[in-house]
């Protein structure tokens, strides 16, 4: 037997003063329901469809209402629901972004940072008195340039990694027994004390030892598991390798720096030495210069064992005693302008006894006077008596070239000659 349809009519009062959001809609017209209420639950599929249909096409402008305000609500509280979830995940995020990062680390890790920082700051400190060994030395600054820079950052990574890491800002060793046992933080940035710092250009070199006692300049640096640990054993594995190559280059430039002193002063212990060789053989000359009149009698030398001078023409002297005038006139004329005026040099035995002839005791005994051995001169001009500019200044320089005025030819002398001057050398 079929159930009879019958149709809910949608309710004709008016609507309730309560809100929509307390008060439920009754059943649409043709709604499992309303279906269920009026027992037609046992129609087939295609009147129940048909039922339904024309419970929403006669639905009162009640019904219509209700489901609207009831839709509005629900937005309503899904956009507040949702602007609070995305407020909440906002601040969240705020939080974690402001909050320091606290790594939680192991023993194990504590361990490996310190042994870490000990290893750097003694690789750091090597690092530093090879750069200065290399600065007092010959090196260019350009070649000490890469280990500036790779200790300024080991230097930085040093002091983050202290500063990040309590345990290890004093070096003091870690009580592993004492310490509590916790889980590393598998996080980069919390564990990384130099975030932003480039990548050395060189990677550390793993080592099998365990052993955290190995200087940086005696071997390779021991690995880390640690991130931290691993950057700054990174870095000192570069300063490391940096300073080796600078110290290299340093005895390079003391060795060669050493050979060029040798070599200078090689050069010039054989200028001395040629100098003194020269000296020597001047003096030699000159000792033989004098030696070679010995065999003649005073004013007996022949024209052929004696010297001229430049400067006055037809005045001769002994060899030595020619040259000391040459350069004693040469000074003179850079003072005064003008070469020394010469009237007697050499004086042969007899004109010897023409001037004593002449001028009486003004003139000493033939075969007894300096002229007669081409070691005396007289000047004349101004130069002949005491007072003058020039005489004055050869009083004072004459001496230097090996010629001067004998003490009892001076003014306060016994026969004062203020004209006749002798080589003395």
């Amino acid at each position: 037997m079929r159930a009879e349809v019958t149709e809910t009519p949608a309710p004709t009062t008016p609507a309730p003063t309560i809100p929509a959001l307390t008060t439920p809609a009754p059943p649409a017209a043709g709604s499992r329901r309303a279906l269920r209420a009026s027992g037609a639950l046992d129609l087939t599929r295609a009147e129940r469809r048909a039922l339904r249909h024309r419970g929403r096409t006669g639905s009162s402008p009640l019904a219509v209402g209700t489901r609207v305000a009831k839709g509005a609500v629900a937005v309503g509280l899904a956009f507040g629901v949702g602007g609070f979830a995305i407020a909440s995940e906002r601040g969240n995020r705020q939080s974690v972004e402001v909050a320091p990062q606290h790594p939680v680390l192991t023993p194990a890790a504590v361990q490996e940072r310190q042994v870490a920082v000990e290893l750097a700051a003694s690789t750091a400190a090597a690092a530093d008195d090879a750069r200065a060994a290399a600065q007092a030395s010959t090196v260019a600054e350009e070649q000490v340039a890469p280990l500036t820079e790779a200790i300024a950052r080991l230097d930085s990574i040093l002091a983050a990694t202290q500063q990040a890491q309590p345990a290890v800002t004093q070096l003091a060793p870690v009580a592993l027994e004492n310490t509590a046992q916790v889980v590393v933080t598998p996080t980069t940035d919390a564990l990384n004390p130099t975030a932003g710092l480039a990548t050395p250009e060189v990677e550390a070199t793993a080592s099998p030892s365990a052993e955290a006692t190995t200087e940086a300049t005696t071997g390779a640096l021991p690995t880390a598991t640690d991130p931290a640990a691993a950057q700054l054993l990174t870095a000192a594995e570069r300063v490391d390798t940096l300073t080796e190559q600078i110290r290299v280059v340093t005895e390079q430039a003391d060795q060669a720096a050493a050979e060029e002193a040798a070599r200078v002063a090689a050069e010039q212990e054989a200028q001395q030495a040629a100098a003194l060789a020269a000296a020597a053989a001047e003096a030699e000359r000159k000792a033989a210069q004098a030696a070679s009149l010995d065999a003649y009698a005073n004013g007996k030398i022949p024209s052929s064992a004696l010297c001229g001078l430049s400067f006055a023409n037809g005045h001769e002297l002994r060899c030595d005693a020619a040259e000391a005038l040459e350069a004693l006139n040469t000074a003179y004329r850079a003072e005064f302008g003008t070469d020394l005026t010469i009237t007697d040099s050499y004086r042969s035995y007899a004109a010897q006894v023409a001037c004593q002839a002449a001028k009486g005791s003004l003139c000493a005994t033939p075969g007894t006077s300096n002229h007669g051995t081409g070691t005396a001169v007289d000047f004349g001009g101004t130069l002949s008596g005491f007072g003058s500019t020039g005489h004055d200044w050869l009083l004072a320089h004459a001496p230097e070239f090996g010629w001067d005025l004998p003490s009892w030819a001076r003014a306060n002398g016994s026969k004062p000659e203020p004209w006749h001057w002798e080589f003395t050398a």
